[in-house]
């Protein structure tokens, strides 16, 4: 059985020159998108004084590749900041478009009986969209739970116990996958099954938890520790980080 959702988002990134004479209060920038402007784009400083630049669009708001229309879509986001960082910074590279970015798990861990010997790992396992940078981290944690169940054994005993060792490594992706398919599947035009209403709540308080993080350095520090799976998606329901996000207004409302 393979689970797909697909929020058919697409990607156009390119290389700049930093300016040298620029003190932004910013060291990286990550503008959102949202159901009713499906466009983002995200600034990430690389080694040489370079920017990453990213553009994101959802849908028929693909972002494209060309000089004019690719600057015109970075000022169409909602906010102009990105866009304003580029007007004196130096491109060093064009554009290169990626569109496969669907979420699909494949799910191995129920198959019966499990093949002796065999673990499947990695993308063969589960692939997820890249946006929220979880495709090392995943591998990272499946080799530790690997690890974590062979050392000291034996080979035959390491045969007989990779049933087990496939369910652990499955464990791993639980987290990634509820983050990633929890936020494609606010599109309307996601491809796959809709949120019942437990995943609408969900989304709409993790809403609130964005739009706390924007001010409020606790929850943003909370929010990012869950993204970059160094804590568990619990973690942002602590009465600490739910008593500030709840005070926050929906963005929805």
């Amino acid at each position: 059985m393979t689970e797909r959702i697909d929020a058919r988002l697409g990607y156009s990134s390119r290389y700049y020159r930093r300016p040298a004479d620029r003190a932004d209060p910013w060291k990286a920038m990550y503008v959102q998108g949202n159901p009713d402007v499906p466009r983002g784009g995200v600034i990430v400083p690389v080694e040489g004084d370079r920017w990453l630049v990213t553009l994101i669009g959802q849908g028929e708001h693909q972002p494209p590749t060309g000089e004019q229309e690719w600057l015109a879509f970075a000022a169409s986001l909602r906010s102009g900041e990105l866009s304003d960082a580029l007007e004196d910074a130096e491109p060093l590279s064009d554009a290169v478009a990626f569109r496969a970015t669907a979420n699909e798990w494949t799910h191995f861990e129920r198959v019966r009986p499990w093949p002796r010997g065999l673990l499947v790992v990695g993308d063969a396992l589960c692939r997820f969209n890249p946006v929220y940078g979880h495709g090392m981290t995943i591998p990272a944690l499946q080799a530790q739970a690997i690890a974590g169940r062979l050392t000291g054994r034996e080979p035959a005993d390491i045969t007989a116990r990779t049933p087990g060792i496939q369910q652990a490594v499955a464990k791993c992706l639980k987290p990634a996958w509820l983050i990633a398919t929890g936020e494609d599947s606010r599109y309307p035009d996601t491809d796959g099954p809709r949120p019942g209403r437990l995943g609408r709540m969900q989304q709409d308080y993790l809403a609130r938890v964005l739009a706390a993080a924007n001010t409020d350095p606790v929850v943003a520090g909370a929010f990012f520790a869950v993204l970059s799976l160094n804590r568990p998606p619990q973690t942002l329901l602590t009465p600490r980080i739910a008593t500030r996000a709840l005070r926050t207004p929906s963005p929805r409302g």
